[in-house]
């Protein structure tokens, strides 16, 4: 099964089965409800180091990759979501009760 991601100006994290996840309010940038994800762009662009014109721009052109993963047997309820832009990376778990673990951005 795959998870859907979107980018959303001004929005939070989702998942997609009727399943919802509530977040941290001091980090409401993550919606997730079954099996669809949302990210708020503006939190993305700064953990990738882009202001959200250019995160808009670079995921139009195809040069954003995202990847999400489910956890399975002593991982079920998390997500891990990573974000690729050219050599920079960030990867976020989220844990089953929607807190945030975040893995600083790297360039490689």
């Amino acid at each position: 099964m795959r998870s859907t991601l979107h980018i959303k100006p001004g929005r939070a994290l989702t998942r997609g089965t009727g399943e919802s996840i509530t977040m941290n309010p001091s980090l409401p940038a993550f919606e997730i409800h079954g099996d669809d994800v949302t990210v708020e762009a503006s939190y993305l662009a700064a953990r990738l180091g882009l202001s959200v014109d250019r995160l808009q721009t670079e995921m139009r052109r195809g040069i954003i990759y995202s990847v999400v993963e489910r956890g399975m047997g002593d991982d079920a309820g998390r997500l891990r979501l990573s974000f690729r832009y050219r050599a920079r990376a960030w990867t976020v778990v989220v844990q089953h009760d929607g807190t945030l673990s975040e893995a600083p951005w790297t360039q490689g």
